[in-house]
């Protein structure tokens, strides 16, 4: 199997496992994003709360339906890298 075969499936996954996580982020509103982003010590929670749903919910469409395929998945990377070093690592 190629690496080629293997996108679609790779887009498929990653887009409904960050389509759910944004979706229930923007449903549940700001107030709900803005605290757990401040309690996690994330600079700008007011600003990235927000800012990091829509993203979510709206990079995740875009990477299911194949639309900016690699902007998106460069800043999904990015994403999941600030997510690992300020929830995953210990002191992060």
């Amino acid at each position: 199997m190629t690496q080629r075969s293997l996108a679609p499936l790779l887009r498929l996954g990653v887009g409904l496992t960050v389509l759910f996580a944004g979706l229930g982020k923007v449903v549940r509103g700001p107030g709900y994003s803005v605290p757990y982003f401040a309690e996690l010590g994330i600079a700008w929670p007011q600003i990235f709360g927000p800012l990091v749903s829509y993203f979510e919910l709206l990079g995740a469409v875009c990477l299911l339906l194949g639309l900016a395929t690699r902007v998106v998945g460069v800043l999904f990377a990015c994403e999941m890298l600030v997510a690992l070093v300020v929830v995953g690592l210990p002191g992060g």
